[in-house]
């Protein structure tokens, strides 16, 4: 199985999460840009000046070539991105993601409609067996 299609690395954003990385304050969503952008530590320096050296020493650990994350999109949330983040100038907004994957060695993986709604029957039957 090569790397492209590791489906142990995808990453789905929703629209609503897409939405607050542009501005992330929470330092959640600032390691998840970090590792999804795989921003060096020099990016770091460069994007968040002003975050206390420890917080950067974590956000260094987040960049490995070894663990390169795929984002899974679809025409779909393309079309969302696209509409909610238009105009947006940060380099984090998810407009600007996606571009850097597409220069990374294209690290998106096209996800069908009829893909997602396998995955969505598929998760119900699991948790249906878990509730009864």
């Amino acid at each position: 199985m090569n790397e492209s299609t590791d489906r142990k690395r995808d990453i789905f954003i929703d629209n609503n999460i897409a939405k607050k990385i542009a501005s992330a304050k929470d330092f959640e969503y600032i390691k998840l840009i970090v590792w999804l952008m795989q921003l060096s530590k020099s990016d770091v320096d460069k994007i968040f000046p002003r975050m206390r050296i420890a917080n950067k020493e974590i956000l260094y650990s987040c960049y490995r070539k070894e663990n390169r994350p795929y984002l899974a999109i679809s025409r779909k949330i393309l079309n969302e991105y696209s509409s909610s983040s238009n105009g947006a100038k940060s380099i984090t907004a998810i407009t600007n993601v996606i571009n850097r994957l597409k220069a990374d060695g294209n690290r998106l993986n096209s996800i069908k409609k009829s893909q997602i709604d396998e995955f969505i029957e598929k998760r119900k039957k699991s948790f249906l067996v878990w509730t009864i």
